[in-house]
């Protein structure tokens, strides 16, 4: 797919286009992994592109300059690094000799315009800067600090579970699910037990995710526990409480799950399935997979083509 020519130079190495082009009713998606004190990030911004840019900083330490408005501010591993550089160029600077990797995704203004609410009080300063009529003497650039799902959501774009059709609507609709995680701040008054909240559904979901990772030798409630940064006791309190069920219940369930998807397809036979989800003994495994799916594992493949 073509790209409008105003993108990052890395200098000698590490470029690479995963999806778009820049564009003011578009979005692009760009990668960089190096590991040179020597290279730079050049930025060579068209004014008429007017994109709102989001770097996510996986690794090292960096600093973005602006010497045009007096900017130079250091960006941490682990951080995004959120800016609307208006008629602005700005360069980032690896600041040691030491492995970096950055996602840099652009979106146009008038793309952002059509997928932000304008009266929102909580949107963030960039997202607002979309809004106004001339806003190309501006530039606004802050960080924060970067979550789980930030994480998990550069690993999937990487991997794309699509097929090349797909894809357009496939990363049109990553782009708004990472403006829907950074483009809106957290209202001072919110409630405590609120973020406490969105902090429970994140550890869980990262248990969840852990535990589908790891069917065959999964970790204890220990090495979950540190995993996700709280004691066993409240993590397995706070699991249930949210699930429904405990964890080991749950590990249980996808096993199952995933037991069933494999005899269905007809890529296992009841024991090799039961090995491939993380079962020593066959017989324990029938009876797990009886009380979840009212069938034994044997007669299942028949059981769902009648």
């Amino acid at each position: 797919m073509p790209r409008d020519a105003s993108i990052p130079i890395l200098i000698n190495q590490g470029h690479r286009h995963l999806f778009g082009r820049i564009g003011s009713k578009s979005f692009n998606i760009e990668q960089f992994k190096f590991n040179s004190a020597n290279n730079l990030l050049r930025w060579n911004h068209v004014p008429s592109a007017k994109v709102v840019e989001i770097w996510i900083n996986l690794k090292g330490r960096l600093t973005v300059r602006a010497e045009s408005v007096g900017l130079l501010k250091p960006i941490k591993p682990n951080s995004i690094f959120l800016c609307f550089p208006g008629n602005h160029s700005f360069t980032i600077l690896p600041d040691s000799n030491e492995e970096q990797a950055l996602i840099l995704i652009q979106v146009g203004k008038d793309l952002m315009k059509d997928m932000l609410p304008e009266k929102s009080g909580n949107l963030h300063e960039i997202g607002k800067c979309v809004f106004e009529e001339n806003p190309s003497n501006k530039f606004i650039g802050s960080s924060v600090k970067m979550n789980s799902r930030i994480r998990d959501y550069v690993s999937s774009l990487n991997h794309p579970p699509i097929t090349a059709a797909a894809s357009a609507l496939w990363y049109g609709a990553k782009v708004q699910e990472l403006l829907a995680d950074v483009m809106f701040e957290s209202s001072e008054s919110e409630l405590f037990c609120s973020r406490q909240k969105r902090i429970t559904i994140d550890r869980v979901e990262r248990v969840k995710r852990l535990l589908r990772k790891e069917l065959v030798n999964p970790p204890n409630l220990l090495e979950i526990s540190r995993l996700v940064g709280c004691s066993p006791y409240y993590l397995s309190r706070t699991f249930s409480k949210e699930c429904g069920m405990t964890i080991p219940q749950y590990l249980r369930e996808i096993r199952i799950d995933r037991a069933a998807e494999l005899l269905r397809e007809g890529v296992c036979n009841v024991t090799e399935a039961a090995f491939e989800v993380g079962y020593n003994s066959p017989s324990h495994f029938s009876q797990a997979f009886c009380q979840k799916m009212g069938v034994c594992p044997g007669m299942y493949p028949k059981a769902k083509n009648t």
